[in-house]
């Protein structure tokens, strides 16, 4: 479907706009401090007797730098997370039988529960439960393999893993989140419209995608409505906010001017490590008791509410 790729390209287009922009700015803050050493004890001095002025352009210069390093902390945590998960049940599935069914290389799975995914990064592969082996008939069992068939095709395993990536790393632009779900939508009806070509039409995609939600396990989601309109033959749309879309822009050309108001903002000969530092340490010196606070009326409030 040209809707999903159109859209999975959009989605990447932001994420590296956001992330070249990030970039952006942690080398302009990087390279924007002088190094120099600072004794242990004048540090300690300057961090309690510190009150004096903080200079908009530090100020700037912090935001930048701590925006960057959150950012590529939770690009990491997020791909380390995936990437194990992955590993581990890949490495599992090696261990089940593989056989072909309706020319597609299919492990099964030793379930009584009628289900099928596609799983694997790089490899992807299709999962078949026996329970859908023995329920479903050859041409919904054909439908249900081209189905997943066509989200290995597309590595769309992969390409969901990247987009959680870019949503956690980008978490100041709320759009990507939504567009890594409509992503996700989108390359369902994709794999659904898979299906329909292999079968010639909806009926047994619909039929199979009826076993599998009465079988399905307490609190799982049922189908999808849309997936039922677009059995019908309905159109789907990218649903993507022209406001979130707007937004996401604008906060990337924030950070790029940002950023360029950084160079002009910090003295040409950079700003010294030991005077950002103090400078650190009496903002530190203000937020902690300011945030410690906070969190204890904020406790405060949740053990009076319970």
């Amino acid at each position: 479907m040209r809707s999903a790729r159109r859209f999975y390209r959009l989605h990447l287009a932001l994420a590296m706009l956001g992330g070249l922009a990030l970039l952006a700015a942690g080398w302009v803050a990087w390279h924007s401090v002088e190094g120099s050493s600072v004794p242990a004890a004048d540090l300690l001095a300057a961090c309690r007797n510190f009150i004096g002025d903080v200079s908009p352009g530090s100020l700037l210069l912090l935001g930048l730098f701590a925006l960057t390093l959150v950012s590529t902390v939770r690009a990491l945590r997020s791909a380390g997370r995936q990437l194990l998960a992955s590993r581990r049940f890949v490495t599992r599935g090696r261990e089940l039988e593989e056989t072909s069914l309706e020319g597609v290389r299919v492990r099964l799975l030793d379930d009584r529960r009628p289900h099928a995914f596609c799983a694997g990064l790089l490899r992807p592969c299709v999962y078949l439960s026996a329970g859908a082996k023995n329920a479903l008939s050859r041409s919904e069992l054909r439908a249900v393999l081209a189905h997943e068939a066509h989200h290995a095709r597309q590595r769309d395993p992969l390409r969901l893993m990247l987009a959680q990536v870019a949503g956690e790393a980008l978490f100041f632009l709320p759009l990507m989140r939504r567009a890594r779900r409509r992503y996700a939508e989108l390359a369902e009806i994709a794999a659904d419209e898979a299906a329909l070509r292999s079968t010639g039409g909806p009926g047994p995609l619909a039929a199979a995608m009826l076993r599998f939600d009465q079988h399905a396990t307490a609190g799982a989601v049922g189908i999808a409505p849309e997936r039922v309109d677009h059995l019908l033959g309905a159109h789907p749309r990218w649903e993507l906010s022209a406001s979130l879309l707007a937004g996401a822009c604008l906060s990337i050309l924030g950070i790029l001017t940002l950023t360029y108001v950084a160079t002009t903002a910090i003295p040409s000969a950079g700003l010294s490590l030991s005077m950002l530092s103090m400078q650190v340490c009496g903002l530190a010196m203000v937020a902690i008791p300011v945030l410690s606070a906070a969190w204890i009326v904020n406790t405060a409030r949740r053990a009076g509410s319970r």
